[in-house]
């Protein structure tokens, strides 16, 4: 589906999702009118039931896309709210899930530092006061 839509910079096609964003109900209207005449010229087909026209909003690719700009997914988020970490398995499952935020929190990793730094000395996570301050 690149291929189809190499060319359009306001369509933006991931595996089998596609994106459209404009400012204007006209722009969009163009956008699907030139989305759909390109899938109808490359045989592609759409699930009417997937499909979301004219929307303030819209999750895509675990972010939420609106005119507010690109967020994080409140669901990735709660999936966040995890207990202390017992062993270093925890810890690295922790730091995983808290990197896809990275984007949308400034100096993320001044706040994981330490308990980055456990990742590297131990086995079993005994974490003191510097290390629950970043936890």
């Amino acid at each position: 589906m690149d291929e189809i839509y190499e060319e359009d910079e306001d369509i933006n096609p991931y595996f089998d999702d596609i994106a459209l964003g404009s400012p204007t109900v006209e722009e969009r209207c163009r956008l699907l009118l030139q989305t759909l005449l390109k899938a109808r010229k490359a045989n592609l087909k759409f699930n009417v039931l997937k499909t979301q026209l004219s929307q303030t909003s819209v999750n895509y690719l675990n972010h939420v896309l609106s005119d507010e700009g690109i967020k994080p997914d409140p669901k990735k988020i709660r999936a966040i709210e995890f207990a202390t970490p017992n062993c270093k398995e925890d810890l690295q499952r922790f730091l995983s899930m808290v990197t896809y935020l990275a984007k949308f929190t400034p100096h993320l990793s001044n706040l994981v530092h330490n308990l980055r730094q456990l990742l590297k000395k131990i086995f079993c996570v005994d974490l003191g006061y510097k290390h629950r301050e970043g936890f």
